[in-house]
């Protein structure tokens, strides 16, 4: 939190980009109109809006600071920058995208190491050793805190400085705080303690009134999972051997809003084929039954469901409106070639659907209905931002702004969700300019 947010983030926009005038009144007003068309759900914290105010980026926090960087940076300040800036930018976004994930391999971190590093290297070539501040020299030691500790959300000051926020929350008489504060700890602690021991109903019901909330987000959706089921979990949502059938347990549920309803015909027939491609069985919908046959009858009543959480993370659909931000996911399909592409698309809505076998049994799957959109025909344009023809340097792809015919493959369990992504504008040219959707992914907020 200090030292790659409040340190470096910083240090390279303030004393860098703005001090050396690089980025001037003009741009920093760019740069926040930019910003203001971003579509930006609310559960990712509070949005930059102070970049043009005063000397630049007044008042950011540390969130502030991890959001602009993950998100904003590239989208709004790619074109603004010299070609040395670029890389400076991208291999700083690319080592804050790794260290902040929830998941962490060795060879990401070795990854996000060499960046760093070549980071410093190139500030050190472009604007001198002066420059080269305390923080600079400490993010290269990062990547052995994680070796040491684990993912950097485990033990990063956010965590501690929300703690701080909760405890601030209780009412005291601003006299004796850290007494009071122990004390209504020990009072939970003891209220606790009689709700799971007590045998009377009446004691029960009476203290199920005034105790603590449940704990919520992903430590709470993976209580009852154990580590072989979460790892079978993330193998599906990766692709890696096998594919969901969407009858396997989640960690997480459907949300509301929620109604009973029917398909329409043609995405009843969609899921007809869906489940023809799952199953050896032979299934028909049930609009062209005209007699007994011995095929599956799919039933075109579903339950809808307007959001998901898996973990800790919402996603939205565009059933329900105040969640539309959220629509937008990442999914992994695999080519004709055989290799593994990942795609951009806005739910629809979530549903649930249940079909019965021949043996009376039945099968219910927790399915989402997806509009993909259609990729870029240029490799270079699709990652445009790229720097030394590494298509993982930078952390933006870009995209057209339609979709997709609805096919077969819009429909998808929803443990192939792989997570949520903000798109937003993004044109290239000067005389001649062509407008695309840059797809910014999201890191997890799920817990490993």
């Amino acid at each position: 939190m200090h030292c790659l947010f409040l340190g470096v983030a910083k240090w390279i926009v303030m004393k860098l980009w703005i001090d050396e005038g690089i980025l001037n009144n003009e741009k920093l007003k760019i740069m926040q109109e930019r910003a203001d068309l971003i579509k930006f759900p609310s559960d990712l914290g509070r949005r930059p809006v102070r970049i043009a105010t005063g000397d630049g980026f007044s008042n950011f926090t540390a969130d502030m600071w991890k959001t602009f960087v993950l998100i904003f940076a590239i989208p709004i300040t790619w074109n603004l920058l010299g070609e040395i800036d670029r890389k400076i930018l991208a291999y700083f976004v690319r080592s804050c995208k790794i260290l902040t994930n929830r998941e962490l391999q060795k060879s990401d971190l070795n990854e996000a190491f060499t960046k760093l590093l070549e980071m410093n290297k190139l500030i050190e070539k472009k604007y001198g050793q002066k420059k080269i501040s305390p923080n600079l020299h400490l993010c290269l030691h990062i990547c052995e805190c994680a070796l040491d500790y684990g993912p950097l959300s485990s033990f990063w000051c956010f965590s501690f400085e929300r703690m701080n926020g909760i405890l601030g929350s209780y009412k005291n008489s601003k006299r004796n705080i850290e007494p009071e504060l122990l004390k209504i700890m020990v009072e939970s602690s003891f209220l606790n303690y009689y709700l799971t021991n007590c045998d009377s109903n009446i004691l029960n019901t009476t203290l199920d009134i005034i105790k603590p909330r449940k704990s919520a987000g992903s430590l709470a959706a993976l209580d009852d999972f154990t580590s072989d089921e979460y790892q079978n979990f993330l193998r599906l949502s990766l692709i890696e051997n096998e594919s969901a059938y969407g009858t396997e347990r989640f960690p997480g549920l459907l949300m509301k809003p929620r109604q009973e309803t029917c398909l329409p015909n043609r995405v009843l027939d969609l899921l007809v084929e869906f489940y023809n491609s799952l199953y050896e069985e032979h299934f028909v919908p049930i609009y062209s039954i005209t007699g007994p046959n011995n095929d599956i009858v799919v039933i075109s009543k579903i339950i809808q469901y307007g959001r998901i959480r898996i973990g800790a993370d919402i996603f939205g659909s565009i059933q329900a409106a105040r969640h539309e931000k959220s629509s937008y996911i990442l999914a992994r399909f695999e080519q004709e070639d055989g290799t593994i592409d990942t795609y951009p698309g806005q739910v629809q809505f979530y549903f649930e659907h249940t079909i019965y076998l021949k043996n009376s049994s039945s099968l219910t799957h927790s399915l989402a209905l997806v509009k993909w959109y259609r990729p870029v025909q240029d490799h270079r344009t699709r990652y445009f931002c790229q720097v030394d023809d590494d298509i993982k340097s930078c952390n933006i792809e870009l995209w057209t702004n339609g979709f997709y015919d609805m096919s077969r493959d819009s429909i998808i369990p929803v443990h192939h969700i792989l997570g949520k992504f903000i798109k937003c504008d993004f044109n290239i040219g000067t005389r001649k300019i062509k407008e695309y959707m840059a797809v910014i992914p999201l890191n997890k907020k799920i817990s490993f």
